[in-house]
């Protein structure tokens, strides 16, 4: 009967372990941002955005976003005027991510234009301390979420592309 005891502690301490960190991050960096979605702690490397989401949830959002863009792609270049034109910018990310917009989310974005188009290729990763900065700061796992290479970066006035 002791063992069940024990082993019962144990099992307390290894559930209660990820609430307590939770919890101390959520009071030493209020500024992270809760979607309600889950525990993970998440970066948004771009725009330097902390929150807390579920890993499933962050890489439905990108694919969400990466489809929509090609599908504006797509759409823009079987216009022969080219007249249809899409925008997207970081603040559809964010919507999609479930954090709040910012003035550098809008100002930083994709046009759709055939001359501008590209493929967007996002990396979604989980790292863990000594793997990468952001998780040695926090002590935790992190899923970072950025750009793949210099031809996935958003452009500036991309509006006016």
């Amino acid at each position: 009967m002791g063992e069940v005891k024990r082993r019962t502690k144990i099992e307390d301490i290894i559930v209660a372990y990820p609430k307590k960190k939770l919890n101390w991050l959520r009071n030493k960096h209020p500024s992270i941002e809760d979607t309600g979605r889950g525990t993970t702690l998440c970066y948004e490397a771009w725009g330097g955005r902390l929150f807390f989401s579920d890993e499933g949830a962050v890489r439905e959002a990108v694919d969400k976003f990466v489809e929509d863009y090609a599908e504006y792609c797509r759409r823009s270049e079987e216009d022969p005027a080219h007249i249809y034109v899409e925008v997207m910018n970081f603040n559809d990310l964010y919507a999609l991510l479930g954090i709040l917009p910012t003035h550098l989310g809008d100002a930083w974005g994709y046009n759709s234009s055939p001359d501008y188009a590209r493929d967007l290729i996002f990396r979604v990763e989980m790292v863990y301390p000594t793997e990468n900065e952001i998780a040695d700061i926090f002590g935790c796992q992190v899923l970072i979420i950025e750009p793949y290479d210099d031809n996935t970066y958003p452009d500036y006035y991309y509006r006016e592309c």
